[in-house]
């Protein structure tokens, strides 16, 4: 003997839910593949007509680089300035030393 279907109100209220999943989850699959043709416009096309993933993907790591590189040159400028200040600091206090102690000996 099968058992006894459920109440009919029960189906009608569990296929309700499922209908509207689905028909959130349509919305949001429309949403994504709108979103997807978005995503496509931003990237320039490659000579099959097609976006250009890696050709962006490249750019953007050339830029990473020459930002690297420029870092690199700013922190060195900045050392070699560094450098030269330090220099003339103590060039400046070694010049004062070598005059105080002149006047100290009698020279």
């Amino acid at each position: 003997m099968a058992p006894p279907p459920p109440p009919q109100h029960q189906q009608c209220s569990c296929g309700k839910e499922v209908m509207e999943a689905l028909q959130r989850i349509e919305g949001e699959l429309r949403d994504m593949r709108h979103g997807m043709g978005t995503i496509r416009t931003a990237f320039v096309r490659n000579d099959l007509g097609q976006p250009d993933y890696e050709g962006h993907r490249q750019a953007h790591l050339g830029m990473i680089k020459k930002t690297q590189e420029i870092d690199q040159i700013k922190t060195a400028g900045t050392l070699k300035v560094v450098g030269i200040v330090v220099g003339a600091v103590v060039l400046v206090f070694m010049s004062g030393l070598s005059a105080h102690l002149q006047k100290l000996v009698g020279g």
